[in-house]
């Protein structure tokens, strides 16, 4: 039976799993914590309890690996991707898939960005994400190791919508109105993930990101009225922004993969999670 590790079984590890599950492939996932055992045993998932900081440690063989270990605002992440590296590395498997983030991009004064585009950003959590995107180049490049990145932009969904406390809250919304957010529902990822591991080639970098990126008064105006609130005014927090961001191309994902995006943009993907009437 061909086999699939997710490492790191969250808000996009779970349904991956249910995805390679239904297609009849055999899934490990990890977790640190020993009490989502029985979680994961629920959902069909072979747990593996595992902490990526402190090896050596061993990993099951698998057909497709899945790195999708968030962590970008603490120091761990290059080390937890140094470590499995080196788990992996007496096994390989046929492809082993990093879900990074737009977020390595920085500034770039509203302007398009796509896979060839610098990696700008200067704040900490930048350069750690762009810190393991290197170790991984360079396992590729040095070891012939199987890896691909996969840069996701902001990832909403069930149970995950962007801003919506804040809104609700009349809270303080943080950035600037003209700048924008790049998004992708998780109901689109899901199948691009699955296609990125027998339809991706090692070393080859990959941006996963809707049809529409949005201004963020934009987008917050629409999921207001969503909300049922016909008087918004918001305030803005902005000392800690840049002045303008980015728009993430997504045109080698699209040409790539060939998929087509049931949520091409922000409107029909809040749509579909805030019904009106």
């Amino acid at each position: 039976m061909e086999s699939v590790l997710i490492i790191g079984c969250g808000y996009v590890g779970l349904p991956l799993a249910k995805g390679w599950i239904e297609k009849g492939f055999r899934v490990y996932g990890t977790t640190r914590r020993v009490e989502k055992v029985d979680l994961l045993r629920r959902e069909g998932i072979e747990p593996i309890v595992v902490d990526l900081l402190k090896p050596p440690f061993r990993l099951p063989q698998a057909d497709w690996v899945y790195f999708l270990v968030s962590g970008s605002q603490e120091e761990t992440l290059p080390r937890a991707m140094t470590h499995t590296i080196a788990a992996l590395l007496e096994n390989r498997p046929s492809r082993f898939i990093y879900t990074s983030s737009t977020g390595l991009y920085g500034d770039y004064s509203n302007g398009w960005v796509d896979e060839s585009s610098l990696r700008r950003a200067k704040h900490p959590a930048g350069a750690r994400l762009i810190e393991t995107e290197d170790m991984l180049f360079t396992a590729v490049e040095e070891a012939q190791f199987p890896g691909v990145i996969v840069r996701l932009s902001g990832i909403y969904g069930p149970n995950r919508i962007p801003g919506r406390d804040q809104v609700l809250k009349r809270g303080t919304l943080r950035g600037r109105p003209e700048s924008y957010l790049n998004l992708i529902h998780l109901d689109d990822l899901i199948p691009l993930l699955l296609a990125t591991a027998p339809l991706s080639k090692t070393g080859e970098c990959y941006l996963f990101s809707d049809d529409h990126p949005v201004r963020r008064g934009d987008y917050y105006a629409f999921l207001a009225k969503r909300l049922g609130i016909s008087d918004f005014a918001p305030l803005w927090n902005s000392s800690d922004e840049p002045a303008a961001g980015r728009r993430c191309r997504n045109q080698k994902m699209k040409e790539h993969f060939q998929i087509d995006l049931k949520y091409p943009s922000y409107r029909e993907g809040l749509g579909a999670l805030l019904p009106v009437g």
